[in-house]
């Protein structure tokens, strides 16, 4: 008896140091996760604040029932990754979802439910095809001019008094999908001569043409805060050695930007984008650049 008590004894003295050590390396992990979801729940927590501040500023306040709706019933939704702004996760409420970025609270697109341009039949009662102008008056109440003022305004409004500053405006029409018309506005860094541009940044806003209110919103950009090796003029030659042999091939824009990844540094690329002929007609394509191995990476 007395020698099974010893056996014991020493057993459990030996696995003594095993089950201290277990417990404090979990302790250290279950603090690490606390700790962890702790900051992410407070980087969330900041994300939504940034989508009510953002849905604050909107032209509409003036319907300040309307505003404190949306306000009020914003939520959080699905989260996501990408590679030009790194984590981001979904605020919603019925009249508004907005793509906010974890790490600063910048609102990357919005969209404004109840502005969507509405759908026109694109018949009439007896089956017949209802004339393209027909539709334009039914769907268009303001001028482009009235709508690119709406645009230029709801950036200002939002991001800054100065965020158009030195962009160029590349796209301002009104287009026609079909059953339904929208103003689209662009603005992007300047480039120069070659189509050479470093950073980017951009912002696109549709317009809807009967309301002249926004529609959407979509906010894009990049920079890169280091020296990197490859040049614009080598990146070229390396896109040209790749693509060189589609018909027509040329070259568009190429732009120094920087990608981010979830699980690794960001990384400086060139985004270039160029064109080709096909046999249904021009098509443009886009591949990246690695700025400083000069690999071609997938896009």
């Amino acid at each position: 008896m007395e020698v099974c008590q010893m056996i014991v004894k020493k057993s459990v003295r030996a696995h003594v140091p095993s089950l201290v050590l277990f417990a404090l390396l979990f302790s250290v992990v279950c603090a690490t996760a606390i700790e962890e979801n702790g900051a992410k729940s407070e980087r969330l927590a900041n994300a939504l604040q940034s989508a009510a501040q953002f849905a604050e500023i909107d032209s509409r306040r003036d319907d300040e029932e309307k505003i404190d709706g949306i306000l009020s019933s914003l939520r959080l939704g699905d989260e996501g990754f990408d590679k030009t702004n790194g984590e981001w996760v979904l605020v919603y409420s019925p009249e508004l979802m907005m793509k906010v970025v974890i790490s600063d609270g910048k609102v990357a697109w919005a969209l404004f439910v109840t502005e969507t341009p509405e759908e026109y039949a694109l018949l009439d009662e007896n089956r017949h095809p209802i004339p393209q102008n027909e539709l334009r008056k039914m769907a268009v109440s303001v001028s482009l001019s009235e709508a690119e003022h709406e645009a230029s305004r709801f950036v200002r409004d939002h991001v800054g008094q100065n965020a158009l500053d030195g962009l160029s405006l590349v796209r301002n029409e009104l287009v026609s999908r079909g059953s339904h018309f929208a103003y689209y506005f662009v603005w992007r860094e300047k480039q120069t001569e070659e189509g050479t541009a470093v950073g980017m940044r951009l912002f696109s806003v549709t317009v809807n043409p009967r309301s002249g209110k926004v529609a959407e919103f979509l906010r894009s950009d990049s920079s890169v805060d280091r020296e990197v090796s490859i040049d614009a003029e080598q990146c070229r030659q390396r896109v040209s050695t790749k693509f060189g042999h589609l018909e027509g091939f040329r070259i568009e824009r190429v732009s120094l930007v920087t990608l981010k990844h979830p699980d690794r540094e960001d990384q400086p690329v060139w985004a270039v984008s160029y064109s080709y002929e096909s046999l249904t007609g021009r098509r443009s394509n886009a591949c990246y650049v690695d700025a400083t191995t000069g690999e071609l990476l997938d896009e």
